[in-house]
């Protein structure tokens, strides 16, 4: 549990730092809504697990959703990120803030340093939420939260 709070602490810091420097250009902060996770699911076999939810948010800005799940009983971390590392420009659209309610769907790989397999069950899913606007970031905010995985 040390290393998975380490580990998530240090992403906080990473995305905050970031967050602070952009701030400091773009003061307004841009209004959001991100519902945790609507559905929550083992694939791959308990390698990774799928998080989906809905976010709302003001034009023209664009969404980034971090999340970790931890399961102290099968000892698997995961994690992943909406949209993906290397989307592409259609990818990318996904998290375009529109005004009305959109899907994200995050695929959580468990880390290979990992000694476990997500199973169904309860778990933890924590998540980072930045927005960004014209290319800087405008705001960020975290949850954590119990999750049922089936």
């Amino acid at each position: 549990m040390k290393k998975t709070g380490l580990l998530l602490l240090a992403g906080l810091a990473a995305i905050a730092t970031i967050g602070g420097l952009a701030s400091a250009a773009t003061p307004r902060t841009i209004p959001f809504r991100v519902t945790f996770p609507v559905q929550a699911s083992v694939s791959n076999g308990g390698s990774s697990a799928l998080l989906s939810g809905r976010f709302r948010c003001a034009k023209p800005s664009e969404i980034l959703v971090q999340a970790w799940v931890f399961q102290r009983r099968s000892g698997a971390l995961a994690n992943g990120r909406f949209p993906v590392h290397a989307a592409t420009p259609t990818e990318k659209a996904l998290a375009l803030c529109t005004g009305t309610s959109r899907p994200w769907t995050i695929a959580a790989a468990v880390k290979d340093t990992a000694p476990g397999r997500m199973r169904a069950g309860a778990a933890t899913a924590c998540y980072v939420v930045a927005l960004r606007a014209h290319s800087l970031y405008t705001t960020l905010s975290s949850h954590c939260a119990p999750v049922r995985l089936r």
